[in-house]
Formats: structure tokens, C-alpha cells, sequence
């Protein structure tokens, strides 16, 4: 606010030096009001990370004043011999998608009211599971103060751990012994721009963490052993996807699919899909 404010004042203090150029010392006055706003437009650019620029001026200029319903999550891309593991999703039954899932926030939901004027989402029907899920509403002018406050990584979930064991570890899928601990390699953020949601009938803003698990040889083996069990055996809630299958978005063969692949799941890849 305080760089707009000032970029206006510059625009004004030019606009009379060119009215009366004569009296340089306005021109001289708006350049200096113009170089102060545009630094500070620079550190805060610098300072919250580029990826979110042009959505945050969208949200919080054309769509100020619009609910926009916003979705940031974590995924884990885990290769199992030139194919990536995907899950059913527990609330779109009809895709696979990547495992993971919403960060949870841990402030009072008072606190995100006050903080973002947020409200939880209404998408889909609020459980137990779903509780303090870092999928909210709020107004566009409120989405640059949640993605700082989100980007501070303060009071919130941050690491990849529990929706991986929630989707494979609790299920049986993999066995705990083989797993009581994990690492991934951080791939990067990916994100959709604003667009109109057609289920929730918002503006919706699709964020995501992406990471890659990183097995010991224990675990690559129990992976390895996992997907032959399940070529001899399909589980209708797994699916191991080519890359293919990942781009067409089709979960069996390439032109006609029973499940769809959640379009998330081409950032496994390491692509952004549009």
C-alpha cells in the first residue's frame, strides 16, 4: 500500500513538472518519490518469492474483493522403476493422484479469521480428517498475507511425513517396520494461476510443495516388491503410472481410462502443467 501510495504521488509531482517545465525541481521531486516506491516495490518482491507475484497483484486488484478458494499441499513423488506410485483419492474416488495432501495450519481458526478472514472450505463435506486442512476461503485482498504468513513456515504442518503414512503406512500397503522414517529431496513449488473453479464455483488458487522420496535400500526393495505384488495382484486403490499415462492423464492405457490422473501429478515430473 505504501508503494502504491507513493508511486501516485510521484505520478502527480511529474504530471505538474510537465505542465510547468519551467520548474525542473518537481520533475526532480517525482523522480526521487518514484525511485523510493519502486524500491520498496523491489524488497517486497524480493522478499516474498516471485512465484506468487502476479497472482498476489491479481488477487489483490481485480479480484480484491472476490471469495477465492485456496488449496496449498504437499506432494511426494515416489519412482518405482521408471513408473510413480499414485493413490486413489479419498474424496475425488474416480483419480489417482500423487501421495500427499493440505499442509494443516495450527493457529485457533479465531486467529485465521482475524489474521486472513478465512473461512474453511465447503467443497467438500468437513470430517475429522479434514480438520484445520490448510484449504480456505478468503478475500483476494487477504491471499498476499496468507502466502507470507504460509512462506514464514510458522505454525503449520512442514514436513511430508503424515499423509504418507495416513495413504500407505496405516492402510498396510507398506509395511512400518520398513518405514519408521523417510527422506525426500525438496523438488520445488508449483502452483496453478487463479482460475474459476467449476465444483466450488470460485476462483481457486492451487499451490503445492513437491517432494521426492528418497528410499534406503530396504525401502526401494519394499517398493520394488510392492508394485510386483501388485501386477500379479492390481489393488483397485493404487496404480503405478508411466509418464505417459501422467501427461495424457489416463490411468489405464493412453487413450481410454476407467480413472483419471489428478493433473497435480505432472509436477512429479517436474513440469508445470497450465
Amino acid at each position: 500500500m505504501i508503494s502504491v501510495v507513493l508511486l501516485v504521488v510521484a505520478l502527480v509531482f511529474a504530471t505538474f513538472g510537465f505542465w510547468f517545465r519551467s520548474d525542473a525541481y518537481l520533475l526532480e521531486i517525482s523522480l526521487v518519490v518514484a525511485g523510493i516506491a519502486a524500491t520498496n516495490l523491489t524488497t517486497r518482491i524480493a522478499i516474498f518469492d516471485r512465484k506468487y507475484l502476479w497472482t498476489t497483484v491479481l488477487a489483490g486488484t481485480v479480484y480484491r474483493a472476490t471469495k477465492i478458494r485456496v488449496s496449498i499441499a504437499y506432494l511426494v513423488a515416489v519412482p518405482v522403476d521408471g513408473t510413480q506410485l499414485l493413490v486413489r483419492g479419498h474424496r475425488i474416488t474416480t483419480q489417482f493422484q500423487p501421495v500427499g495432501g493440505v499442509f494443516k495450519y495450527w493457529l485457533e481458526d479465531s486467529e485465521m479469521v482475524k489474521r486472513f478472514d478465512a473461512a474453511h472450505d465447503s467443497r467438500f463435506a468437513p470430517d475429522a480428517r479434514s480438520k484445520k486442512d490448510l484449504r480456505l476461503r478468503l478475500p483476494g485482498r487477504s491471499v498476499h498475507r496468507l502466502l507470507r504468513w504460509f512462506e514464514s513456515r510458522q505454525d503449520r504442518e512442514l514436513f511430508p511425513v503424515r499423509e504418507f503414512h495416513e495413504e500407505l503406512i496405516e492402510p498396510g500397503i507398506l509395511r512400518g517396520e520398513d518405514f519408521p522414517y523417510f527422506d525426500c529431496a525438496y523438488l520445488g513449488t508449483r502452483n496453478f494461476p487463479l482460475r474459476h473453479d467449476t465444483f466450488s464455483g470460485l476462483r481457486q488458487l492451487i499451490i503445492a510443495e513437491v517432494y521426492e522420496l528418497r528410499p534406503t535400500e530396504r525401502q526401494a526393495e519394499a517398493l520394488r516388491d510392492l508394485k510386483r505384488r501388485h501386477e500379479a495382484n492390481p489393488d483397485p486403490n493404487l496404480h503405478f503410472a508411466t509418464q505417459e499415462e501422467i501427461e495424457r492423464r489416463a490411468a489405464a492405457g493412453v487413450t481410454q481410462s476407467t480413472y483419471d490422473i489428478a493433473p497435480t501429478a505432472v509436477w512429479l515430473l517436474g513440469r508445470t502443467r497450465s
